[in-house]
């Protein structure tokens, strides 16, 4: 798929297959030389490719040729024809050629493949060397190429493994590599709020959450229509205080996604909790009508907290609005029903309204529970 205008259309069939057989060159190239690595290639870091692309010719070429010379040397018992044709074949099945596997290009996919590749390379190394193989000088220039790879590929195995220790190394390394996939851009937003959460990353918290800004903006550049980026965005500010820009990011995922949908659950659910987090900024400010305004949202948005509740009706008590007030503080008891400072405030507000038996009654439970309240 291509986005194009506002929306997404398919590949044309140069487009699909020429990208398809770059793709199979890749393959040959990190069976060669894996020096860059990565766990993935989702689009756009795999590039819409086409026959007038000579990556896409010179692939086409290799592949054409191996399986020219496979099919005529086979019948001759040809070893490297039979490498040949195993790669081929195992790799067929992976190749998106004949139906979609759900990924442009893995490295994983090259495991069976690298059985023929490995024949082949192993065939061509006796052929360097003094067929007899009785002493160790019979290997001539097989001998140094082997110790070359073995090295080399070794190597580059200790180097690699730490990458996979946790989520965040695999991550964190493999974004170097996978500069314009959207998903890895996606999962670094992501798994960088996550990290900059932890205790003994308390110092770096707020470059830490500013740099999962860019990554989940990078991958709204790369996939404008993607939700969970947005979703993550939105949390980035949470953390960052910046609750009306993440309302921002919310409103815009439940405005693309459909109810049920796993980012719109999450968008709706955390838009209540920065709803909930304004209501106590305004509080603090003494801006009730705002406070109000934003805990009714939160609200209405299913949240529901003694904290929520409890300030939603102190606002409404100090504009005045009495009977809103003890609602709101009925529904904290129903939370905790052993609160007394919601016995308090309901005291209050039924002495507000001029019921001064329930004022009394409420004021009592209070006391019990807290004798500390007294005054």
């Amino acid at each position: 798929m291509k986005f194009t205008g506002s929306q997404y259309i398919a590949f044309s069939g140069a487009e699909k297959f020429g990208t398809i057989f770059y793709t199979l060159g890749k393959y040959l190239i990190l069976l060669i030389f894996p020096y860059s690595l990565t766990h993935d290639y989702y689009p756009p870091q795999i590039p819409m490719m086409t026959f007038g692309d000579w990556q896409v010719i010179l692939a086409f070429l290799i592949y054409f040729a191996a399986g020219i010379y496979a099919l005529i040397r086979l019948p001759k018992r040809d070893p490297i024809a039979f490498g040949i044709l195993y790669f081929v074949l195992t790799l067929s099945i992976v190749s998106n050629l004949f139906f979609p596997i759900g990924s442009n290009m893995g490295e994983r996919f090259i495991f069976m493949p690298s059985v023929g590749f490995s024949l082949i390379c192993g065939v061509l190394l006796y052929k360097l060397s003094n067929q007899k193989l009785v002493k160790l000088t019979d290997l001539k220039l097989a001998l140094p190429i082997l110790a070359i790879v073995l090295i080399g590929y070794s190597a580059k195995t200790i180097l690699r493994n730490p990458a996979w220790k946790n989520n965040y190394t695999l991550f964190s390394t493999d974004i170097e590599t996978s500069v314009n996939s959207a998903k890895l851009n996606n999962a670094m937003a992501g798994i960088t709020i996550e990290e900059s959460n932890k205790p003994e990353n308390a110092a770096q918290r707020q470059a830490m959450l500013q740099q999962a800004v860019q990554y989940g903006q990078k991958a709204i550049e790369l996939h404008p229509t993607y939700a969970n980026p947005y979703v993550l965005l939105g949390n980035a500010h949470i953390y960052l205080e910046d609750y009306a820009k993440a309302n921002e990011y919310y409103n815009y995922v439940l405005s693309i996604t459909g109810e049920g949908s796993s980012d719109n659950k999450n968008a709706k659910n955390n838009k209540g909790l920065a709803l909930a987090q304004m209501q106590t900024k305004y509080i603090q400010l003494q801006n009730f009508q705002s406070a109000i305004k934003v805990g009714e949202e939160a609200i209405s948005l299913g949240q529901s907290s003694i904290e929520l509740f409890g300030q939603q009706g102190a606002a409404y008590g100090s504009l005045g609005q009495h009977q809103k007030a003890l609602e709101m503080f009925q529904k904290v008891l129903a939370i905790d029903t052993n609160s007394a400072q919601a016995y308090l405030n309901i005291g209050f507000a039924y002495q507000a309204l001029g019921d001064v038996a329930n004022a009394n009654v409420n004021f009592q439970k209070a006391y019990q529970l807290d004798p500390s309240l007294k005054r």
